[in-house]
């Protein structure tokens, strides 16, 4: 809760929202604070926090007669993520095609959260107040959130950090899968990303996967835009950038976007030391945003460390041999 009381927001009008909002606490008086928390920090917004023990019959009447850009699901740990998740799926059930977001007030990561809370009961799933109004911009301005160094210092320097950590990321005494798995969550966490898939063949023709984020419900989604994404990245062996699914005639009745809410997807090529595509790196999101050449920056670098931790692999001695004299 300390990073949700602290937090300082502009009162520049570019940067008000004027969307109708329903806050809604998950289980208990701390859930309903950090409702009326994000709702001092959209001061332009119409936001509505219903009460503890709200009816059914009441939450329906108010979501009928608002009519809001989206509902908010708010939880604040411990076991808030089932808490949060359970009340999306009871809301879903009454509201179908109602945009759904789901706060779990935490240091976990985004993709962690998400993977446990399937997209078809929540459009959006944020984990700070930063991105609980980045999100809700985008709804109401979609590819509004500008990608601007200058505006985030502090990002970029965590990002910078991790960029390095990657670059420097010891492969050679760490299992393989263990390595992708690192390389992946770390950058759909710097990406603010929710999902982040990575695939890459051996020199021997095994596939290596890495999901971060993914929900059951995404899988076959996502592994359709991955072939289609692989394929272009295959062809031109530089990285691809969607910023609205929907702007894009590819994949403009793509179930990914009409069913899943996928908005954003972005993909970089792995390639071996002859210049041979064998993988990539695909993050992917809920809303529409633009990348930064940073961000652009740590998806290449995240590609090289995944291939160069398969390269170390190949030219390592197998164990037999190192203790032999």
């Amino acid at each position: 809760m300390d990073e949700i009381g602290t937090r300082k927001v502009s009162d520049s009008g570019e940067n008000r929202i004027s969307a109708k909002i329903i806050c809604l606490p998950a289980k208990d008086a701390a859930d309903e604070l950090a409702c009326q928390i994000l709702a001092q920090l959209l001061p332009g917004a119409a936001v509505q926090v219903m009460p503890l023990g709200i009816s059914t019959n009441d939450l329906i009447k108010a979501i009928s007669t608002a009519g809001p850009a989206v509902v908010c699901i708010s939880g604040v740990p411990p076991q808030t993520t089932r808490h949060v998740a359970l009340r999306c799926r009871h809301l879903r059930k009454l509201f179908p095609d109602l945009t759904i977001m789901a706060a779990v007030w935490s240091d976990a990561d985004l993709a962690s959260v998400r993977s446990r809370i399937p997209v078809s009961d929540a459009n959006h799933v944020v984990c700070t107040l930063k991105q609980a109004i980045e999100y809700i911009s985008n709804i109401e301005n979609p590819i509004s959130t500008p990608a601007d160094s200058s505006v985030r210092p502090a990002d970029d320097q965590a990002a910078e950090e991790q960029i390095s950590a990657l670059d420097l990321l010891d492969t050679s005494n760490t299992p393989i899968q263990e390595v992708l798995d690192r390389i992946v969550q770390d950058v759909a966490k710097i990406l603010n990303a929710p999902i982040a898939v990575l695939t890459v063949a051996d020199e021997a023709g095994k596939i290596w996967k890495s999901l971060s984020g993914l929900p059951p419900d995404l899988v076959s989604g996502v592994e359709t835009i991955e072939h289609f994404l692989e394929s272009s990245i295959g062809k031109e062996k530089w990285r691809v950038v969607i910023e609205d699914i929907a702007g894009d005639q590819s994949f403009a009745n793509s179930p990914l976007l009409s069913e899943k809410g996928i908005h954003f997807c972005a993909g970089q090529p792995l390639l071996n030391t002859n210049g041979k595509v064998i993988g990539s790196l695909l993050v992917f999101d809920t809303r529409t945003r633009n990348i930064s050449q940073q961000e652009e920056e740590l998806l290449h670098t995240g590609a090289k460390a995944a291939v160069e931790a398969l390269e170390v692999r190949a030219i390592e001695p197998p164990a037999e041999a190192k203790i032999r004299v």
